[in-house]
């Protein structure tokens, strides 16, 4: 495909947009976009059907009848936390819609997230990544279906705090280009500064170094629909 999009040499600057699908494996534009930590995590991941039926020396080599197909994609990505904004990438992540409240009357509010259902509205999303080439080209790819298997916050008193989750796609197209990114103002990454104490059950855990908090979903990606696409079913 002829690509309008080109960055730096050093691909500094691909990009990662995304968006909620309102059904599970069918790809929406993206027109979210979210500064992350390079390098990018989400491969193409590409099927073989291979081929039991040759001859030695009758056919020219073994794989002459194998059939490749599209197989999504997996990988990790990183983001930074950041003080707003994170709310829709949470409920993906988590599988549920967060119960939020107000503090004492202030822009300060309590999100609690309990695990849901990873089937739910708001838990399948369009990735779309610029995955940056050799050549100067930042590559567009268009993943869909793209579930969270399992994610993970770390916390440590002289870096921001980090989100990264393992992310499974029901497909991929190489088709579209790289929507123009628009970035939110409101980047504002969460450090330990932001929440002197840390808390378990809502007691204060003292001298606490580092943290991390993890989750693993219950997902089963590992069988398919028999409807002619081959897709991993949800």
């Amino acid at each position: 495909m002829a690509h309008t999009v080109t960055r730096l040499p050093r691909g500094a600057d691909g990009q990662l947009g995304y968006k909620v699908e309102t059904t599970h494996g069918t790809p929406v534009v993206v027109d979210e976009f979210r500064r992350h930590i390079l390098p990018l995590g989400i491969k193409p991941r590409v099927g073989r059907f291979r081929s039991e039926a040759f001859v030695p020396g009758l056919h020219a080599r073994a794989s002459s009848g194998d059939v490749m197909y599209n197989d999504g994609g997996e990988g990790q990505i990183k983001l930074e936390v950041t003080r707003l904004d994170m709310l829709e990438l949470f409920r993906w992540a988590v599988g549920g819609t967060p119960s939020s409240a107000q503090q004492g009357g202030t822009a300060a509010y309590l999100h609690t997230f309990e695990p849901g259902a990873m089937n739910a509205a708001g838990t399948s999303l369009t990735i779309q990544e610029g995955i940056p080439s050799y050549a100067g080209v930042v590559e567009p790819f268009t993943f869909a279906g793209c579930k969270c298997k399992s994610f993970e916050l770390a916390g440590e008193p002289d870096s921001i705090v980090v989100l990264t989750a393992d992310v499974d796609a029901q497909s991929y197209s190489h088709a579209t280009d790289l929507a123009t990114p628009s970035y939110p103002a409101t980047h504002v990454p969460w450090v330990w500064t932001n929440a002197a104490v840390v808390k378990r059950a809502g007691s204060a855990l003292a001298a606490v170094k580092s943290w991390k908090f993890s989750c693993e979903n219950g997902l089963k990606a590992d069988g398919r629909y028999f409807d002619g696409t081959g897709k991993r079913f949800e």
